[in-house]
């Protein structure tokens, strides 16, 4: 059945309710034409005009075939089928179904953070890009394909043939599907079995190891697309030459091209969560095809091992990325993952000598940093060396933050003029706050990590003719510390919640003279246990002796109740 079709006719009889349209205004009605009805019990828009201004109308109406005798069907009638891609599927005004499979929605992942970042903005303005127009415009010719005689029958037995071929064919093609994805799943998920054919000596296995990965980008389960772009972009970084040499060959050989293989990848209708817009986009720029300075300086990049490399060996990576300003920073997020794999944590102090604390790399390192990790707390916890990231976060800090401290009250008063290092410094604020509201898996032992924004700034800072700095770094907690609170709240045991669920016990016990147990949380869910006085003295309060020491200096609290913690 044909829907929402308007036929161009030569004439339109109508009667009993119905209306046959005819191309030939000589014929009659009888059991040999081919009649279209439109079953109606309202004036139709288009009655009484003439032909011209009938194909004119932009008038749409279900039509059906009244007889199947295709022996009388002229060639010439043509019916044209408008489809609206707004409310209608590929063939019709009924919506299309959605696939139980590939367009389901995922509302069980975890969700965007209420106010996005730049880029977390460009990954959404992407896929509402990627949706495809179905405005088309279709025709079909019926031919005198039936003719009674030998070669209908022939033809008839040769599509028998054909068809139960063709099905035979599809059903081994299909097996052999199935058990191609099923090993390519295996390697993927195991990860090692790709880092051994990827570490031989032979192409072959190389390209394997690619085909392996292609495959699975292909799949149509969300967690298994992700895990396959986190291996293309881990093998990229660790050795970005190879790598994309050996996905050259594959598509080569497929005859394929790379970016309408990754365009496939994100099918249409379909709502992808932040994690799967984030890695897609990596990887695909990882298998683009079209050369860049980034990418050349990215194979350029001579990494030797992991941690290898001083500071200074990734500046022309940096400064190859895009503009942020006006381009996107799909670049910069790559170079950050060269960075978390190949620094050594040295050079910050020697390129501030040269270039200052706003030296453009440094300024696109900071910048990068901070895109990442507003991005990790939006999106799933992984594996892909994700303690890197924390090392070389708190390695920028702490290069960036030493050279203040022989800094004159001339050089001090001179930054505070400059809004480019003060830029900087917020962005330095912003890391600070990001590694104490994340809980690494590790115990903190980092004397910087483990401080306070205002320990921080007075230990940088110690002498009095710096003061006017150190208060304008102070102030940074008091613009931008609710905030931060507020978009990236602390993970559970991190400092910061740390800090928190001790503030709480201690609030409680100056209230009341209890003590709050230790599995209450920093919302204050929990209950209070019933001791004070000498028991509470004996357990200590229950407090993370950590977190105490850290308010001691930073709320002064109660002498008194110190030594009852204590």
């Amino acid at each position: 059945m044909l829907h929402d079709a308007i036929p161009t006719v030569k004439k339109i009889i109508r009667g009993n309710g119905r209306v046959v349209v005819a191309k030939n205004p000589d014929l009659k009605r009888g059991s040999d034409l081919k009649r279209w009805t439109h079953d109606t019990s309202r004036p139709l828009p288009w009655e009484g005009l003439t032909l011209s201004a009938f194909n004119s109308l932009d008038y749409a109406f279900p039509v059906r075939s009244c007889l199947y005798d295709t022996t009388t069907v002229n060639d010439e009638l043509r019916i044209s089928l408008v489809m609206k891609s707004n409310t209608r599927g590929e063939a019709g005004s009924y919506p299309r179904k959605r696939g139980s499979h590939d367009e389901r929605r995922f509302d069980d992942e975890t969700p965007d953070i209420s106010l996005r970042t730049s880029f977390l903005d460009e990954l959404h303005e992407d896929d509402t890009t990627t949706s495809r127009s179905s405005n088309l415009t279709l025709s079909t010719n019926y031919t005198m394909s039936n003719l009674p005689g030998p070669g209908r029958l022939l033809g008839n037995l040769y599509s028998k043939a054909g068809s139960s071929l063709e099905r035979r064919l599809g059903r081994f093609a299909n097996r052999e599907a199935i058990k191609e994805y099923n090993e390519a799943l295996v390697m993927v998920q195991s990860g090692w079995k790709i880092d051994h054919l990827l570490c031989s000596e032979d192409s072959k296995e190389h390209e394997k190891a690619c085909r392996n990965l292609l495959i699975c980008a292909e799949s149509n389960v969300i967690d298994t697309q992700i895990k396959a772009f986190e291996l293309i972009i881990e093998k990229f970084v660790f050795n970005p030459l190879k790598v994309r040499s050996t996905f050259r060959r594959v598509f080569k050989e497929r005859r394929e091209i790379s970016d309408v293989i990754t365009f496939s990848w994100k099918r249409p209708g379909v709502e992808y969560t932040t994690d799967w817009l984030y890695w897609y986009k990596l990887a695909s720029r990882c298998l683009s095809p079209q050369s860049s300075p980034f990418l050349k300086a990215a194979i350029d990049l001579d990494t030797a091992g992991w941690s290898s490399l001083n500071f200074l060996c990734f500046e022309v990576l940096l400064l190859s990325c895009s503009d942020i300003c006006n381009s996107d920073t799909t670049d910069l997020l790559l170079a950050i993952h060269f960075i978390a794999c190949s620094w050594d944590s040295n050079g910050i102090e020697d390129y501030v000598q040269r270039e200052g604390i706003a030296g453009a790399a440094l300024v696109k390192f900071v910048t990068g940093l901070v895109a990442h990790w507003e991005l990790k707390f939006s999106l799933k916890p992984w594996s892909f060396y994700s303690s890197a990231f924390f090392s070389i976060t708190g390695a920028l800090i702490d290069g960036l933050m030493r050279p203040l401290r022989v800094l004159g009250p001339a050089a001090s008063n001179e930054l505070l003029e400059d809004e480019t290092r003060l830029a900087v410094c917020t962005a330095v604020f912003k890391l600070h706050h990001f590694l104490r509201s994340h809980n690494n898996g590790k115990s903190i032992s980092d004397a910087l990590i483990s401080k306070t924004w205002k320990e921080v700034c007075f230990r940088s800072l110690p002498d009095p003719g710096q003061k006017n700095l150190r208060r304008k770094l102070l102030r940074l907690q008091d613009i931008h510390g609710a905030v931060m609170c507020k978009r990236f709240p602390p993970v559970e045991d991190s400092l910061i919640d740390r800090e928190e669920r001790a503030r709480a016990e201690l609030d409680i016990y100056l209230t009341t003279g209890h003590t709050l147990r230790r599995d209450v949380r920093r919302h204050g869910h929990g209950r209070i246990a019933g001791s004070s006085g000498a028991k509470a003295k004996r357990k200590g309060c229950n407090l993370d002796k950590q977190a105490v020491g850290i308010l001691d200096g930073q709320q002064h609290v109660n002498s008194r109740v110190l030594r009852v913690i204590n």
